[in-house]
């Protein structure tokens, strides 16, 4: 069966829950500042709404975005139950965070009670279509375990699943430097965020676009992230943040690697500058958060080991 998609409308849902994402955090973070406990609840109902509608709304504006050659319905009933799901999903997240003392455990449980209500709202918004052949799942298949097969991700599909990752982080973490002025990790990490997205742009259109130019922006601009990233970790740290000597090693890096591109350097010589500068930055960034000084980083530590593999795949799978 043929099937298609309308890009303009995949745009859309991505913006809408980007907007979606920076409302819910800009009403949430406002909670803080309230003193009157009804002013605070209806932030919170504010915030859920609009998380709840954002997640809701983009699934299926890239529902819409998707064509096939059959008719193709929505059950009214199934399909409100699914926006029901997710503003009481994020309601109750958003309270579980929003106390005067966030613990450890407060953290996690609402993380993970809002990573189970998207995927309740998505599954719920797909068994609402109503189309002939109709759709049956597997919970196997629902949980990454296919019945001995593994499941398969070309190259342009896990590009295009980091870009957008990358550049909601960025809007993330601009939101959050905009609620949070004095904390100048979250301005570096927002850069940082934009430049990794414009390097996962590179390397995909290089796909198309067959030049050693792209690959040479892709290296020079990953490289420049990771060192944004590390000095804004050091900066919440309240450690100075040496972002211009960072330019400096991008720039030295910018002259090696497009010279092994001109000089069309054997594939290791260039894994290996990549491994020379990379590897470096990634350490330093670890060892940052893992000092033994810094003793009450347990969350912390949890999600930069998480993020270290998540990039691992990121910069490994395509190769």
């Amino acid at each position: 069966m043929q099937s298609s998609y309308n890009f303009e409308l995949v745009a859309i849902s991505f913006i809408v829950a980007a907007l979606a994402s920076y409302t819910a955090l800009d009403l949430t973070g406002r909670i803080f500042l309230l003193a009157s406990a009804r002013l605070r609840h209806a932030c919170r109902l504010g915030g859920a709404a609009a998380l709840g509608v954002g997640i809701w709304s983009m699934h299926f504006v890239a529902m819409l975005a998707f064509s096939l050659p059959i008719p193709l319905g929505y059950d009214f009933a199934t399909t409100a139950f699914s926006l029901g799901l997710a503003i009481g999903v994020s309601y109750l997240a958003l309270v579980m965070t929003t106390h005067t003392r966030l613990t450890r455990l407060r953290l996690v449980a609402s993380g993970v009670l809002m990573g189970f209500g998207i995927a309740g709202m998505h599954y719920t918004g797909m068994a609402a279509m109503q189309m002939d052949p109709g759709i049956h799942l597997s919970a196997g298949l629902v949980f990454g375990l296919a019945a001995g097969d593994f499941m398969k991700i070309d190259v342009a599909t896990f590009q295009t699943v980091w870009l957008i990752t990358f550049l909601c982080s960025a809007l993330i973490t601009t939101a959050l430097s905009r609620m949070f002025a004095h904390v100048g990790a979250f301005r570096f990490w927002a850069i940082g965020f934009y430049l990794l997205a414009t390097a996962t742009a590179c390397f995909a259109l290089h796909a198309i676009w067959h030049t050693d130019l792209l690959l040479f922006a892709t290296a020079t601009l990953a490289l420049q992230s990771r060192i944004l990233i590390w000095a804004g970790t050091r900066d919440l740290f309240g450690a100075s943040a040496p972002w211009r000597a960072g330019l400096v090693v991008t720039a030295v890096f910018s002259l090696l690697y497009g010279s092994a591109l001109a000089w069309n350097a054997p594939l290791l010589v260039r894994a290996s500058l990549l491994a020379l500068f990379f590897a470096p930055c990634r350490a330093a960034t670890l060892y940052e958060v893992y000092r033994r000084r810094r003793p009450r980083l347990g969350p912390a530590r949890m999600l930069v080991a998480v993020g270290s593999v998540i990039a691992t795949l990121n910069a490994i799978v395509p190769l």
